[in-house]
């Protein structure tokens, strides 16, 4: 995965279950911010509403956020969940890939080269 340029993390740290069962408090958006200043990834994309929520403190729309922390800006996308299929939008997944596409100056990532 870090050949493709993509790490993978999650906010609920302690607890576990659907995300829309879980607590608030079960987000750790603190130390997910720790690891964006440390890590500086270009793009952070939740596969959570409930935990895009959590770490911003106010509602979301699926997409780009207009927030930023230092460079990396945040995408919204629909929970992949069997659960959450009622919720599944490819296209704004394909909006994620373009957006990413663009921030490498429409290059592939480079493992897609090297196979």
């Amino acid at each position: 995965m870090l050949r493709l340029g993509i790490g993978l993390t999650d906010l609920a740290k302690f607890v576990s279950g659907n995300d829309d069962e879980l607590p608030k408090d079960a987000f750790d958006a603190a130390s997910l911010r720790k690891k964006i200043v440390r890590f500086r990834p270009k793009t952070l994309a939740f596969t959570s509403k409930n935990a895009a929520r959590a770490f911003f403190d106010r509602a979301v729309d699926y997409g780009l956020q207009a927030e930023k922390l230092g460079d990396t800006s945040f995408f919204v996308l629909p929970s992949p969940s069997g659960q959450a299929v009622k919720f599944f939008d490819l296209e704004i997944w394909r909006e994620l890939a373009n957006l990413i596409r663009a921030s490498r100056g429409g290059q592939s990532s480079p493992a897609h080269h090297a196979q």
